[in-house]
């Protein structure tokens, strides 16, 4: 309880103060926005039939203006005067309130949220355009998260001179206030696309789309369809990104991308933590890749929303706790600069940001080391094995081929070598090894991956135990095929461990029943 105290004490006085930028510097635009809702009437939405209401927030460079700036709870200011769009949008509203609720806050009063809807943004609501044409950036949320979810990088975007759009990308079926990341969320992309067509500042031939996890997904299965390109693709976690092509989790997004995979030829940014190998990306074989990937920062950390969390609520009695929020900040701060001259480089066809894309965060050696940049050229599907030094560890996506090459035994070796060093600790991980095992018995090669596990736990590590999380989630949310899956791996790892024998008396009992 005094923790939990301690904690209010730290974050709320915050509030209020500046905007959540952290340590980013702003361009030479002030930052406009503006929402605004589109009916769709050649789609229909819910019981009634009605033609299919769009949100359509827009992010640009502003002429500078006097006066405070907009707070973090106008973003929520979605109400309309047409009628499609008032039988929801307080229920919608409410949904966007209880993610950020749950995803920046937590578990506390309502005058913690309210502070935070207070916070100053970076926006001027409905400010004047500034003068000149923009290129033009699409974003797309994350499953479960909210329309603002990475409301930094979109501010920061417009600031450098970008007109950037993003949406709600309802379920299609009215079913819940999830995004769709199917067939709706590419429609409304169209459908945004045009509306930033009649916009005189926004140059809609200079095209990026951005998405964050459900919104990576989606972004890559839009651009590997027929006629819906784009000049630049990022993609910020899949969360594919650390695991086999096989894995089930990702099947319908894997297949979608993979039978489109020839229309995926322009520039693309993949970002991700450092476990992550790529193996989608390494199939985009018509496509120039950039492999990111950032130590600091997991799924949540990587969008602003939950690096403001990151900021702002923590265990008051962990000593390190500031130097951790610290790095967090400031690799979120260079994971926006990178997203900008990504973007620069390759919307803008800007000099100086082609020169800092080739070579920054290149040199570091080792993945897991702070942020490492690899670029992939068209053609190439993985890297030569025989490149790995004895001088470093080889990185996750170097694994691959040092595996199929040497075989297990070989691999252990390096990774014994490595153990005790803290440039390998991204490869002794379960994040890292638990996909790899999981790959290696669905390809059939069980003594490797027994031998691979049996290093793994030998030092008393109970990888099993730590992957009892997933089959409770797989349980709760009736994903059978998944459970299937998860206990193919685990009873040809450790048959006797008393957590699988218990999971395959459940899915026994469970298959009686039904």
């Amino acid at each position: 309880m005094l923790a939990l105290v301690a904690v209010l004490a730290l974050s709320s006085s915050a509030f209020g103060e500046a905007p959540f930028w952290g340590q980013l510097e702003a361009g030479p635009h002030a930052v406009g926005f503006e929402s605004s809702w589109i009916l769709d009437v050649s789609r229909t939405y819910g019981d009634a039939g009605g033609a299919r209401p769009v949100l359509a927030n827009v992010w640009y460079p502003a002429q500078a203006v006097e006066g405070a700036s907009m707070p973090h709870g106008g973003y929520l200011r979605i109400a309309s005067d047409l009628p499609e769009v008032a039988e929801f949008v307080d229920d919608l509203i409410a949904y966007e309130r209880s993610v950020i609720r749950d995803y920046v806050v937590g578990d506390v009063d309502d005058a913690e949220l309210e502070a935070f809807l207070a916070t100053p943004t970076a926006c001027h609501r409905d400010a004047p355009p500034a003068e000149g044409r923009f290129p033009v950036v699409q974003y797309h949320a994350g499953f479960g998260s909210s329309f603002e979810d990475n409301a930094v990088l979109c501010e920061y975007l417009a600031s450098w001179g970008y007109v950037v759009l993003g949406s709600s990308y309802l379920k299609g079926d009215a079913t819940s206030f999830n995004i769709d990341a199917a067939d709706a969320s590419f429609r409304d992309l169209e459908l945004l696309h045009r509306h930033a067509e009649a916009r005189a500042h926004a140059d809609t031939s200079r095209l990026a789309l951005i998405g964050h996890s459900g919104g990576a997904h989606t972004i890559l299965q839009f651009a590997a369809q027929p006629n819906r390109s784009a000049d630049a693709l990022v993609a910020i976690d899949t969360t594919q990104d650390a695991h086999s092509l096989d894995d089930p989790r990702w099947r319908p997004m894997v297949e979608a991308v993979l039978a489109g995979k020839e229309h995926i030829d322009q520039p693309l940014l993949f970002i991700a933590p450092p476990h992550a190998y790529f193996s989608l990306g390494d199939t985009l074989l018509h496509a120039e890749r950039t492999y990111l990937t950032i130590r600091d920062l997991d799924h949540d950390t990587l969008i602003s929303q939950g690096t403001i969390h990151s900021d702002r609520t923590h265990d008051a009695l962990e000593r390190d706790h500031e130097a951790s929020a610290s790095a967090t900040r400031a690799s979120y701060t260079a994971l926006c600069e990178y997203v900008r001259m990504f973007c620069d480089a390759h919307l803008k066809h800007d000099a100086a940001a082609v020169r800092d894309l080739a070579t920054r965060h290149t040199d570091t050696p080792v993945a897991g080391a702070g942020l490492r940049a690899e670029h992939v050229a068209r053609g190439v599907h993985q890297p030569d094995a025989a490149t790995i030094s004895d001088n470093a560890p080889p990185t996750p996506r170097e694994v691959r081929p040092l595996l199929d090459r040497d075989g297990s035994e070989a691999l252990i070796a390096t990774l014994r070598h490595w153990k005790d060093d803290s440039r390998g600790a991204t490869l002794v991980d379960a994040t890292f090894l638990v996909p790899l095992l999981s790959e290696l018995v669905h390809a059939g090669r069980i003594a490797e991956a027994r031998a691979l596990f049996d290093f793994a736990t030998e030092d008393g590590t109970d990888l099993i135990g730590r992957m009892h999380i997933w089959f409770d989630f797989y349980v709760q949310n009736d994903r059978r095929r998944y459970i299937e899956w998860f206990l193919d791996v685990t009873t040809a790892l450790a048959p006797e461990h008393p957590d699988v024998q218990r999971w395959r008396a459940f899915l026994e009992e469970n298959t009686r029943q039904r």
